[in-house]
């Protein structure tokens, strides 16, 4: 049963699609993510540079699925992101995120909000941390002063 929730988990969690298409010397490189239902849209460029700044771009992406955008950029060179460390305009505004681990390997996932306020009612949510951790994910309750 456990296998089938993480399976389902896994799927519903990420999709991600990136492509580069070359075409009379032309390339066009996209993508479209979706993290935990946050979705990024289906974006197109005609050039690395471009891609590179639709990455950047936290309106055009709906603040969505930003760990994803940076290992993309990362993977195509963009000047925005510089080894671990990221330019300013890379900074997460009001983000709060988290993936607990436990003691046996047993990995909640990570799991992105807009805030800490807005991750208080899925921090205690069995389903939603893969039943991982609930000790730990009480303590994290107590000290973000979700109750």
């Amino acid at each position: 049963m456990r296998f089938g929730i993480i399976l389902v988990s896994a799927a519903v969690m990420v999709v991600v699609a990136c492509s580069v298409k070359s075409e009379d010397n032309k390339q066009s490189h996209s993508y479209d993510f979706t993290i935990n239902g946050c979705k990024t849209g289906h974006h197109e460029f005609g050039s690395v540079s471009e891609l590179c700044a639709g990455l950047a771009d936290e309106t055009r992406n709906h603040g969505c699925a930003y760990n994803s955008r940076v290992e993309m950029a990362k993977a195509h060179g963009c000047s925005q992101v510089t080894g671990n460390d990221f330019a300013r305009g890379w900074a997460p505004k009001n983000r709060y995120g988290y993936e607990i681990v436990d003691e046996n390997g047993c990995s909640t996932g990570y799991h992105e909000f807009g805030n800490m306020r807005d991750a208080c009612p899925f921090i205690l949510d069995d389903k939603f941390n893969n039943s991982c951790a609930p000790k730990l994910r009480a303590n994290l309750y107590s000290e973000n002063k979700c109750s």
